[in-house]
């Protein structure tokens, strides 16, 4: 881990994060728990052998289909390889929140089964923890120490394990100097007897566990949140206690009783907890003002989708993203399934890999005509996304109008994925013509502030053929005053249009399009070769710049690793253009880490 200055870091921990010290993979869970039996004079262990019939029970009717005698038990096993909790815990909670029964089961019987599964997989970790509390303690301690060494108190995790081998690591540690676990939000410790509601002053580095902890209990009725140094999971599925803040109100001394809470891996999950909302919040926190995050054994399980969305609501750009998997995750296979999901780095090498960005950009904008699905804007996403990331840019614009044409459809002008064809036209049937016609002649794009914009607006404009007198009256409705160097009505039009009939219209075949993409890259490079010619001959300032040309000649220049061509120009431009254009400035950016120069 590289040393860093200021701002925090945020380690992402997921299941192979555990496995050095004996937690099982996501992957063999229900395998395990299926071979385990504990010793019935264990505490819990008649009550775990007896929730283990209901789940295979369930197994065997939902999914061996043919009875569980020996000779299908060879069959049954390799079944069961391909069984996870994901498909348990999703089949149960349909049935079980939609009040539906499932033959040939009850939905009493239902609720039964899903309680069951609750308490065998807390009674089985907290076993193996307890069994394997030495194993691997000082690969993490190790760690504690190498995060306290380079970042002192201004790291947090953000973890999906259930269990507790790092919260105890932590509690040690923070334990000496007189604090406590800073859980992300109002959580009650008991310990000795005592509940204990630690003071903000006392609270020190922060674990967020955003599927829960098999630590924790929960009250069904004030929904306070109680966490120990021991498992307390296990009691809240056998051995249910009274909620220590309730209890005055009740007659019954269990009553209100504590139950575990942990999220489930099942395509419904709901998080219904007060107190574990606010640690999802704290979390968005944690990240978005991260300034670099590590993904530790963290596979990217199918079923979390909230957790996906969580990572691209909060992830800025520019935020540093390291991967770190065990030896048993699916390697680059499944960073490839799951690149989509950073937002900051998806791409690791960029190399190749564009046809997925752009799927990913289409895929997350709204299925109708928008700017962002014409091809300029897609150009333009891709090269500030490269661009920031120090990837190798090996497109042009004529090859990446290629790769658009072999990978994606255009309709009405815009971009689609092959799935979003069939949505598409389905919103189209649900317009009014009136509205449609609208949004095609250009009056989607308010105004027309810079050649970028103004390309955009006239292809959108010209969904059908117009005269310049036409187009003119429209434009100069629209155009507004900029720090572009935008080229002339006639001049964007000759240059990047077909005029035929005395009409202007878009080019329709491949070899149009293609023509007048090489004619506009000439075009953009003479005017860049002009600008360094004028830098050359000792020009103070370089006034009236077209934008274009500067991202065509520094994406030129930087293919061809030529950054002190871009540092030169950049010199002579106005301040407040780089300052305000991204696109502009990523290179600039670039070019002064790759020289050196104002490091």
């Amino acid at each position: 881990m590289d040393q860093k200055k200021d701002g925090e870091v945020a380690l992402i921990t997921g299941a192979g994060f555990s496995i050095p010290g004996g937690m099982p993979s996501q992957s063999s869970i229900l395998e395990d728990i299926e071979n385990y039996t504990p010793d019935v004079m264990e505490s819990g262990g008649l009550a775990y052998n007896d929730a283990k019939q209901y789940l295979h029970r369930f197994l065997n009717a939902i999914f061996f289909g043919e009875g569980d005698s020996e000779d299908l038990k060879d069959e049954n096993a390799k079944k069961l390889a391909n069984i996870t909790l994901e498909d348990i815990y999703t089949i149960l909670d349909r049935s079980v929140l939609g009040e539906d029964v499932l033959p040939p089961f009850s939905f009493e019987e239902l609720q039964r089964i899903r309680s069951s599964v609750d308490a065998c997989v807390v009674y089985y970790f907290n076993s193996l923890q307890d069994k394997k509390k030495q194993e691997g303690g000082e690969l993490y301690e190790k760690l504690y120490s190498r995060l306290e060494e380079l970042y002192g108190d201004k790291w947090a995790t953000v973890s999906i394990n259930w269990d507790t081998i790092w919260d105890n690591v932590i509690v040690d540690k923070m334990g000496k100097k007189g604090f406590y676990i800073d859980y992300g939000g109002p959580v009650f410790r008991i310990e000795s007897n005592c509940m204990i509601n630690p003071s903000k002053e006392q609270l020190g580095l922060k674990l967020l566990k955003l599927h829960g902890s098999f630590n924790w209990l929960e009250c069904p009725r004030c929904h306070t949140l109680f966490a120990s140094r021991d498992n307390l999971g296990w009691r809240g599925c056998f051995d249910p206690i009274g909620c220590p803040r309730c209890i005055c109100f009740t007659e019954e001394v269990k009553e209100p009783r504590l139950r575990a809470l942990f999220l489930t891996p099942t395509m419904l999950k709901k998080i219904k907890n007060p107190t574990l909302q606010i640690i999802w919040d704290e979390a968005i926190h944690i990240l978005s003002n991260a300034r670099e995050i590590f993904f530790i054994g963290y596979s990217f399980p199918f079923a979390d989708y909230e957790l996906r969305y969580l990572f691209r609501r909060s992830i800025p750009h520019g935020t540093k993203i390291k991967v770190v998997l065990h030896k048993d995750d699916a390697g680059a296979d499944m960073l490839e399934r799951n690149k989509h999901l950073l937002p900051v780095a998806r791409y690791k090498a960029g190399v190749g890999l564009e046809r997925d960005f752009v799927a990913d950009v289409l895929e997350h904008l709204p299925v109708e005509p928008n700017i962002g699905r014409t091809e300029q804007m897609l150009y333009s996403k891709v090269l500030a996304h490269y661009v920031q990331r120090g990837y190798e840019i090996r497109l042009d614009a004529r090859q990446f109008y290629a790769l658009l044409k072999d990978n994606f459809k255009l309709i009405d002008g815009y971009w689609f994925t092959g799935r979003q064809v069939l949505k598409y036209a389905e919103w189209k049937r649900k317009q009014e013509l009136a509205g449609i016609k609208e949004i095609k002649s250009g009056q989607q794009i308010l105004f027309v502030c810079d050649e970028k914009s103004a390309l955009a607006w006239l292809y959108e404009f010209l969904e059908s053929p117009q005269t310049y007198t036409d187009i003119y009256t429209a434009y100069s409705k629209n155009l507004t005053a900029g720090d572009d160097a935008i080229p002339e009505l006639r001049e964007l039009l000759d240059n990047n249009f077909i005029f035929e009939n005395g009409q202007y219209r878009r080019p329709q075949t491949g070899q149009e399009k293609e023509a007048i993409a090489g004619k506009r890259e000439k075009e953009l490079a003479r005017t860049f070769e002009h600008l360094l010619t004028e830098v050359a001959s000792g020009a103070k300032k370089l006034k009236g710049v077209r934008k274009e040309a500067i991202i065509s000649g520094f994406t030129r220049a930087y293919q061809e690793k030529r950054f002190s061509d871009i540092l030169a120009v950049a010199g002579k431009m106005d301040r407040n253009l780089l300052e305000t254009n991204g696109e502009i400035n990523d290179f600039v950016e670039i070019a002064r880490l790759k020289t050196g120069e104002g490091l």
